[in-house]
């Protein structure tokens, strides 16, 4: 074993001292017969730096006592600190992850940034106005990944915690419309009078979304929005003497049509099986539908825009989210279930088309901050019916969009999410743009 210098010190001094003191007491007259002789002050001397070396390293002693007390006690709250890491690992293990971990994309507030608000959603909110397409948020988890599909869904935000999210939406549409007045006399040549129409629709939402974890598994949502839209209109017959396009423009803003929802979790998603989301939501008639709003009587035309779609709907759904780290997949199966109504005027019953709802895609995390997705979304709309037939110029519709959005996660709480969807058939609105800010906390 290797000694300390100031033991060696010691050690080799008590040495020396002690051969001489045994030569001095065997050999006396040898030390006098040299002529040498050591002084009784040397002796004392020589005492005096032992006993000092002796206290330099009892004090040592006493300084590496409480050094190695404070290791101790630095390795004691270490090894607490794994002990409960482990037990995080493990229920996390034997648990979805949660809480604005969307999201999402681990529970706690380290883990919320990793929370999929999922998810958050490209494409608008759950039934809307009949023959559109219904866009609604997707909160997924893993990290705070934006999805793409039509319908809410994903793992849930944890029992007491709450987001409240104000949105801003855009949404444009455009449509060339041909109708013809006359009679064919053979096949591709038309008699009578030709009107064609060049109609754009420009619509802006702004919205509150509320959220709330009311246990682990359940969640429920609420969502007010307020519309302002314009619809303008060209129009030009062709077939009379001096035709000249006529523009046409109304507008209006208002109340539109709120939602209430609710999501449940069905599974853990144990041995590599995805999670399964089952939603509910349902559309109120708060906004003015197009039987509410104001007439022209001489031209039978609305002189303003409706804010909501006149007809209440239920629209159940199942989300399916597969993590596989830094993606998730997601798919979203739903049916809308359009309430008919008595809507009065000379109308009758009018019942909306229901509607088969498909939405898929793939959210990606570049870091802890920053995640973007990619996703594409169909609706097939079915006829509109009038005291129980088909009306004539009602047809299925087919809306089909793709998807693209990002989020960035300004802190732990707050984040910022960008989604953008163009329409890809012709029933579906040109482009939709969306900007939310969720904003999360503990309600309870």
């Amino acid at each position: 074993m290797i000694l300390p210098r100031r033991f060696r010190h010691l050690a080799v001094s008590s040495f020396l001292l002690s051969a001489f003191l045994t030569v001095c007491s065997y050999a006396p007259s040898a030390a006098e017969e040299q002529g040498t002789s050591l002084s009784a002050a040397k002796i004392e001397k020589l005492m005096e730096e032992l006993q000092s070396q002796k206290l330099s390293l009892e004090k040592k002693e006493k300084e590496l006592d409480a050094q190695k007390k404070l290791l101790d006690k630095k390795l004691s709250e270490l090894d607490k600190t794994l002990g409960k890491a482990e037990e995080v690992l493990a229920s996390h293990k034997a648990a979805p992850p949660s809480g604005d971990q969307e999201d999402v994309f681990v529970t706690g507030e380290a883990g919320e940034k990793q929370e999929t608000e999922t998810l958050a959603l490209l494409s608008g909110r759950g039934p809307q106005e009949v023959g559109t397409e219904r866009k609604s948020k997707k909160k997924g988890q893993i990290r705070e990944v934006p999805i793409l599909t039509d319908f809410r869904g994903g793992v849930l935000l944890p029992k007491g915690r709450a987001v409240l999210e104000p949105s801003l939406q855009y949404s444009r549409s455009s449509a060339l419309r041909v109708a013809v007045e006359g009679y064919t006399v053979i096949p591709a040549i038309n008699v009578g009078l030709f009107d064609i129409s060049d109609i754009d629709r420009d619509i802006l939402t702004a919205g509150i979304t509320g959220r709330l974890g009311v246990t682990d598994r359940l969640e429920i949502e609420a969502f007010i929005p307020y519309l302002w839209r314009e619809d303008s209109t060209i129009g030009r017959p062709i077939g009379v003497g001096a035709a000249t396009s006529v523009l046409s423009k109304i507008d209006g803003d208002g109340l539109g049509d709120i939602e209430l929802a609710a999501h449940y979790q069905i599974n853990d998603a144990n041995n590599d099986w995805p999670y399964f989301i089952g939603n509910i939501r349902y559309k109120a008639v708060t906004g003015d539908g197009p039987f509410d709003v104001s007439v022209d009587p001489a031209t039978g035309l609305q002189t303003e825009t409706p804010t909501g779609s006149g007809f209440q709907a239920i629209q159940p759904s199942v989300t399916m989210l597969y993590p596989s780290d830094p993606a998730i997949f997601f798919t979203n199966v739903g049916y809308t279930y359009n309430i008919g109504d008595d809507v009065g005027h000379g109308y009758g019953e009018i019942d909306p088309g229901d509607s088969f709802n498909l939405g898929l895609g793939m959210g990606f995390s570049i870091n802890d901050e920053t995640s973007f997705s990619l996703g594409y979304s169909h609706s097939i709309v079915m006829e509109t019916e009038q005291n129980g037939i088909t009306m004539v110029d009602s047809n299925v519709l087919q809306v089909g969009s793709t998807s693209f959005g990002f989020t960035y996660q300004i802190s732990d709480d707050v984040g910022l999410n960008f989604s953008l969807a163009a329409g890809v058939t012709e029933d579906a609105p040109d482009v939709q743009t969306t900007l939310r800010l969720p904003m999360k906390f503990n309600l309870f």
